[in-house]
């Protein structure tokens, strides 16, 4: 399960990590408010095509932080990708698997609790499709990446499967 105690220098108490949970998921709102409030604004003013402007920007950010961070780690391997899942305290999951295949299925996700207060899933789901571009990339080194449920999307679970094809 997540949880910030993974993060964290030293151990904290449940009810600070409560506290502490609570001022980051506000955060979150905030700045998913503002993002909600510009594209609601841009698709009144441009329709759709608006929205699919922005919506390209953020799925290009999406794409360009993740090389990013593939080159600085100077290596992309099945352990490497799990092992920085989930490790912010804000999702809660369970993390199956051998050294070829790895299932998490997320049962919580600060995100959509967000997203769906702003009744925005349509938006949040943006963040959520940045697993599959991430995906394209990852394939190259020969890793492959599934999901068929998101929470976001208001299935119980996101289930995430990594597969080493090597």
């Amino acid at each position: 399960m997540g949880s910030l105690q993974q993060i964290l220098p030293e151990e904290i108490s449940s009810s600070a990590e409560e506290v502490i949970l609570k001022k980051v998921k506000a955060k979150m709102f905030a700045g998913a408010a503002m993002l909600v409030t510009a594209v609601r604004a841009i698709e009144e003013a441009y329709g759709e095509e608006g929205v699919e402007v922005i919506h390209n920007a953020i799925s290009n950010r999406i794409l360009e932080l993740t090389k990013q961070k593939v080159e600085q780690s100077k290596e992309c391997s099945l352990e490497q990708i799990c092992s920085s899942i989930g490790s912010n305290g804000t999702q809660e999951w369970t993390n199956e698997g051998d050294a070829k295949h790895r299932l998490f299925k997320f049962t919580r996700c600060m995100w959509a609790e967000v997203f769906r207060e702003l009744n925005a899933e349509d938006i949040g789901f943006w963040i959520c499709e940045g697993d599959l571009l991430a995906a394209e990339i990852f394939s190259s080194f020969n890793i492959e990446f599934k999901r068929s449920k998101t929470l976001m999307q208001g299935h119980d679970i996101c289930n995430h499967e990594f597969y080493s094809t090597n």
